[in-house]
């Protein structure tokens, strides 16, 4: 919204404390390049991201738990993001795939090669939560297989876990296409300037 109205008055909610609140903004124009070379005029307010660096020399145990801490909550943010997809709050245009994570790991690796390596280990992580999920091709779905038989007392009958294993499937396979249109879309709309 932001980027597409370049000198546009705009109107922006924010949430704080609880309360929403209506604010007026105009972004100037500004010319943005893109990973991909090409450059194009967005909008700009006054405020972006930054990440706040602290870098400090830890103790080989210290460094342990201070990586455990940052994967545990890494890991929660996934879920958490799964969770909201499935329920409606996050939309599925966040949804973002191999393009999308080359053009992030070249920002980072712009950005040193901490940051590359830091963004990598999200990736890693994020494919192990994912691969957890209940899902039969997965291995969170294999685990599930497993549970219901330990359960049951008895192997899930052939004709069951084809099924639904080939429900897994198509659930993956339109993962994987929502990722790849979601990409596709994201050049298409920088290139044809929507």
């Amino acid at each position: 919204v932001i980027e597409g109205n370049a000198g546009n008055e705009i109107e922006l909610i924010i949430l704080r404390g609880g309360d929403r609140i209506l604010l007026s903004a105009t972004p100037r124009p500004e010319e943005v390049t893109y990973p991909d070379g090409t450059t194009r005029t967005v909008g700009k307010l006054g405020f972006r991201f930054e990440p706040d660096l602290e870098f400090r020399n830890l103790a080989l145990g210290e460094a342990v738990v201070a990586g455990w801490d940052e994967m545990v909550n890494q890991s929660t943010l996934i879920v958490r993001t799964v969770r909201g997809m499935f329920s409606g709050r996050v939309s599925s245009r966040e949804v973002g795939g191999p393009i999308l994570i080359g053009q992030i790991a070249g920002e980072a690796a712009r950005l040193g090669f901490d940051q590359f390596l830091f963004f990598m280990g999200i990736i890693s992580i994020n494919l192990a939560v994912l691969n957890l999920l209940p899902i039969p091709v997965l291995d969170g779905g294999q685990f599930l297989f497993l549970v219901a038989e330990g359960v049951l007392r008895r192997p899930l009958s052939l004709k069951l876990r084809e099924r639904l294993t080939a429900v897994g499937l198509v659930m993956i396979v339109t993962l994987m296409g929502l990722a790849f249109w979601n990409d596709i879309s994201r050049i298409l709309t920088r290139f044809l300037g929507g």
